[in-house]
């Protein structure tokens, strides 16, 4: 990245670079989902962007991505 990019980067997030790259995705999902207060929706942009989402129209949420691993393990348990 440019050195230019980087300073915008650290100005919007108020983060330095050293601490975005080091933080999780995870982490980067539940500081922005408490920024903005409420939970982080991820869209797709298909056709426009590359090859579009593999999931097609079948976007799901991540309460509903941590019922079903949640019920995948009981069954293992």
């Amino acid at each position: 990245m440019t050195k230019t990019l980087i300073q915008r980067l650290e100005r919007l997030t108020g983060q330095s670079h050293e601490e975005i790259s080091q933080e999780t995705l995870s982490a980067k999902r539940r500081r922005i989902s408490q920024q903005k207060g409420k939970p982080m929706k991820f869209t797709r942009n298909y056709p426009l962007i590359g090859r579009g989402c593999v999931l097609g129209d079948n976007l799901r949420s991540t309460a509903e991505l941590n019922r079903e691993i949640d019920e995948l393990l009981q069954l293992q348990g």
